[in-house]
């Protein structure tokens, strides 16, 4: 009303809080907004404010974030008649923003990380080899001669892995017939 007593409480407002409509009736708005969020509210001074966030604690004690939205109420004069508040619980809604916040805090901090492995690790290998050729330069004929036999194992093992693989499935399959 003008005088900024509560004349309505419903249902909705008695779950988020925890008060019932007996309980608030008649009750400053500030006052009850007081026994929710106690210090300073200067939002409260403002006439209007919409979608703001305020902190309270339930007559249960639980810790709820509330979005709060003020209109004024005018008489056919244009004065001051009182002001409606509704507020709506979206302590989910923040607890799930947070969430998403801290996995993408997580995934850029993880691509940093593997940019930076992949940077260290690069001129790594290129030190190793430069190591290696080095070494090879040193001991040129036993080392190289190794390393080349090995470099033509490898190629031909991946020539004829998967032509060997082919012949195994084909020898399976004959070996699974009756005839």
């Amino acid at each position: 009303d003008k005088h900024d007593a509560i004349i309505s409480f419903n249902n909705a407002a008695w779950k988020i809080t925890g008060y019932s409509e007996a309980e608030i009736l008649g009750r400053n708005y500030k006052e009850f907004l007081g026994m929710l969020c106690p210090g300073p509210k200067k939002m409260l001074e403002e006439k209007d404010f919409r979608n703001t966030e305020l902190s309270i604690e339930s007559r249960d004690k639980q810790h709820l974030i509330v979005s709060v939205n003020s209109v004024l109420l005018r008489d056919s004069d244009g004065g001051y008649s009182g002001k409606v508040l509704t507020f709506r619980d979206i302590t989910e809604e923040k607890q799930r923003q947070e969430v998403y916040y801290r996995t993408e805090k997580l995934v850029a901090l993880g691509q940093l990380s593997a940019g930076i492995a992949h940077e260290l690790n690069t001129p790594l290998a290129v030190a190793v080899l430069f190591e290696l050729a080095g070494e090879l330069n040193r001991t040129r004929s036993t080392a190289a001669a190794a390393l080349l036999k090995g470099l033509q194992t490898i190629e031909e093992t991946l020539f004829f892995y998967p032509l060997i693989g082919a012949i195994h499935k084909l020898g399976l399959a004959i070996g699974n017939k009756q005839v």
